[in-house]
């Protein structure tokens, strides 16, 4: 079973400084707390004049509650993950965007549903230029179940 969840800066109950913050009902759509999941995603911020297109880019989900994950093939638990690199892209001659397709990053293993209700996606760049930049974004998390744990 694959569940995408849509996640829009516009609808977050707090975004600033890279951070943004979400209401999920994870039972709502991950019915089973022992299941394993491949997480991927895609993102792409609005088109930025402050955005660094030479500045590299990270994407985590925080606040996910203990939850644990397979990273080099053992489970460790913790309550943010690491998805992947998000990449500036130069639309414009002044300005950027930050993006990411879901065939960008490999996807990455959690080990039960997340047990916090309020999700944080931050993004963040490697010079700090973020904390003062708060750019529209869209970004998509795609859930496949694998299995269990």
């Amino acid at each position: 079973m694959t569940t995408n969840l849509v996640l829009k800066s516009a609808n977050s109950m707090y975004y600033a400084g890279g951070k943004a913050q979400f209401k999920v009902n994870w039972a709502q759509f991950m019915s089973d707390p022992n299941a394993e999941y491949l997480v991927s995603f895609s993102f792409i911020t609005a088109v930025d004049g402050g955005l660094n297109e030479n500045d590299l880019y990270v994407l985590d989900l925080e606040n996910i509650g203990v939850l644990k994950n397979i990273e080099g093939g053992n489970f460790n638990s913790s309550t943010s993950r690491t998805l992947g690199f998000v990449y500036p892209e130069e639309p414009h001659s002044s300005h950027s965007r930050i993006r990411a397709e879901y065939s960008t990053n490999p996807p990455v293993s959690l080990c039960g549903r997340p047990t916090s209700d309020i999700l944080e996606i931050a993004w963040r760049d490697l010079t700090g230029a973020l904390s003062s930049k708060s750019p529209a974004f869209v970004l998509c998390l795609r859930f496949e179940m694998v299995g269990k744990y």
